[in-house]
């Protein structure tokens, strides 16, 4: 038998606060809460091995702080960088189980803090060319988690990276010819409970060309590009907690990828 139900329900809501110091300089903050329930294949996924719901999942509840600063620099450099604590009760976190090898399983784990912080620039370098640029901090850890006899305070939550760096250079004609390219750095995570295993850190580029035009109610592009350019060694996907220390996916070498797109759009009068 399958069947089940659970009702869950909280307040929640949020304040926010701006400030114009300057012409173009602005200080903001915000305060939240958040009540967050479990998925429904996280409610069904039973480590108890019986049918129904999984009746020892509670909900999370978070409080989130933030505050930080956004503006411009003459017309061509726009700015944003933001600190934020979270703190969140009853954090969710998956796990498997060595008789169900793949099959994802979760529980809540305590509490946990979020503290971090974001950057993000964007230059028009010309008429034609621009660079946008962000960069994350994040130390996220539990405050209070304890799985049988196995203490967990104050290690880092699995599969975060503490650095993440994102950049993209996009350049684009009149004719309709564009070129990007995109880079991203991703710091080395954990992908265990316990912080024994780790991902090591990696770096993809990307480069693609292509046309975009128009035509009066039709539009369409061709592109192609190449994938990971620098043919880097990298984990594309991680297993949270998986049993047997299954926990890294491979992702592709350099790839090639192309393709095209047509639309028709009636314009109204």
């Amino acid at each position: 038998d399958q069947s089940g139900s659970r009702t869950l329900d909280a307040w929640s809501g949020s304040v926010g606060a701006i400030w114009q110091a300057y012409k173009n300089f602005n200080i903001f903050g915000n305060f939240s809460t958040a009540f967050e329930t479990p998925a429904v294949i996280e409610l069904t996924n039973n480590p108890s091995g019986l049918g129904g719901l999984n009746s020892d999942l509670e909900p999370r509840y978070s409080f989130s702080y933030e505050t930080g600063i956004k503006g411009y620099i003459g017309s061509s450099l726009s700015y944003e960088a933001s600190v934020f604590l979270i703190r969140t009760k009853d954090e969710i976190v998956s796990f498997e189980l060595s008789q169900s090898p793949g099959r994802s399983f979760f529980r809540n784990s305590g509490n946990s803090e979020r503290v971090g912080s974001e950057v993000a620039l964007f230059y028009q370098i010309a008429a034609n060319l621009n660079f946008q640029l962000s960069y994350t901090y994040s130390n996220f850890k539990f405050r209070d988690f304890l799985d049988g006899t196995l203490e967990l305070n104050d290690k880092k939550i699995p599969g975060i990276p503490q650095n993440y760096l994102f950049a993209k250079m996009k350049w684009s004609s009149p004719s309709g010819l564009f070129a990007v390219w995109k880079g991203k750095y991703v710091d080395e995570l954990f992908v265990n409970r316990e912080n024994t295993f780790v991902t090591p850190d990696y770096f993809l580029a990307d480069f693609q060309v292509g046309i975009e035009k128009e035509w009066g109610e039709f539009q369409g592009s061709l592109f192609a590009g190449i994938e990971n350019a620098a043919d880097s060694n990298y984990f594309s996907n991680t297993r949270i907690n998986a049993s047997r220390e299954a926990f890294f996916e491979p992702g592709p070498p350099m790839s090639w990828r192309g393709g095209f797109q047509f639309s028709f759009r009636k314009k109204k009068i």
